[in-house]
């Protein structure tokens, strides 16, 4: 991923485990699974189970935003807007003015820049990263050579 605070894809070569999420990478060692989990409010952090007969406006300012709307679509949520931003967005209350007529569901992400401003109908979804059981054992037996001073 591109950002101020990350290195190139120079130090891939470099790199002891390069890990992969949505895919496999040219450098990448294993590949993890990321998953939707639990759906929760954005005004004040409470797990909620979302009433999917509803429509929905999703908003998101990730790197790819397409893929949290892919991601709802598949959990079978219907979504009459979406409205994708740049990655690290800042958002506002103004961002938000066009989606008035249904909830809005967001990644957890950007739930932390709205926050201070959201409604109680906002509401965004947790992910979970899903490790092979094979990265696991290598990843284990790895730190344990290392620990007994072997590269």
């Amino acid at each position: 991923p591109a950002g101020p605070l990350r290195e190139g894809p120079w130090r891939l070569k470099g790199a002891d485990w390069v890990i992969s999420n949505y895919g496999r990478h040219a450098f990448a060692r294993h590949v993890v699974d990321v998953e939707p989990g639990n759906w929760y409010r954005v005004d004040n952090n409470e797990q909620v189970e979302l009433k999917t007969e509803s429509k929905f406006n999703a908003v998101a300012g990730i790197g790819y935003p397409q893929r949290f709307f892919n991601s709802l679509i598949e959990q079978s949520i219907e979504l009459e807007n979406s409205q994708g931003f740049a990655d690290h967005h800042a958002f506002s209350q103004q961002d938000f003015s066009n989606l008035t007529s249904n909830p809005i569901l967001m990644t957890e992400k950007d739930a932390g820049k709205c926050h201070s401003f959201a409604q109680a109908d906002w509401y965004y979804q947790t992910i979970e990263a899903k490790l092979p059981e094979v990265m696991k054992t290598n990843l284990l037996a790895e730190l344990e050579r290392k620990k007994n001073g072997h590269r």
